[in-house]
């Protein structure tokens, strides 16, 4: 009796232990999960960076603001013009 006593205490501990491994590899696999998603999220942002630096050389400011004059002038023109046929 007190050696089956002795047997069921044991494979009660190694149970406990086994259940301990097991959380432990639970973990280790969540922390990895995380791990590769904060990865991905910076390699996003990383792309996300160049892409817009890309964009950012192909239209300077110089560019925009040569744009929005040309825009500007266009307007007044179109102004212009529908003030003459008014009248």
């Amino acid at each position: 009796a007190l050696l089956a006593l002795k047997k069921k205490k044991h494979h009660e501990k190694l149970r406990d232990d086994a259940e301990g491994y097991l959380m432990q590899v639970q973990e280790l696999i969540s922390s990895v999960e995380m791990q590769s998603l904060q990865t991905q999220v910076v390699k996003a942002l990383e792309s996300g960076n160049v892409a817009l630096k890309r964009m950012q050389n192909e239209m300077s400011v110089d560019y925009v603001a040569r744009v929005m004059e040309e825009n500007e002038e266009a307007q007044a023109y179109v102004q212009e013009v529908g003030a003459i046929l008014a009248g």
